[in-house]
């Protein structure tokens, strides 16, 4: 399951095609920014250029950890969840 503002949902199947669509985005993040700087920049730029591309995207996803069907409590936060099925 995956928390988020908002909804709770969990992970589907993604896509070959969505995959390459992100990749290119995060390129033309980084080619526009450049090396060097902090991770929340890339973060809220490449949520942006997804968003131009009409594709959702999550920041800060809380990601519940599970042992034999029992939820351990917070797992971890990922960066970006694209479309509900591809973490960052």
């Amino acid at each position: 399951m995956l928390q988020g503002p908002g909804s709770t949902s969990e992970l589907i199947e993604c896509s070959d095609e969505l995959c390459g669509k992100v990749l290119d985005a995060a390129t033309d993040v980084h080619r526009c920014l450049g090396p060097g700087l902090l991770e929340s920049n890339y973060e809220k730029a490449l949520v942006i250029e997804l968003a131009e591309r009409n594709i959702s995207a999550r920041c800060q996803v809380e990601v519940p950890v599970f042992y034999k069907g029992v939820e351990l409590g917070k797992g971890y936060y990922a960066d970006i969840v694209v479309e509900d099925c591809l973490l960052l």
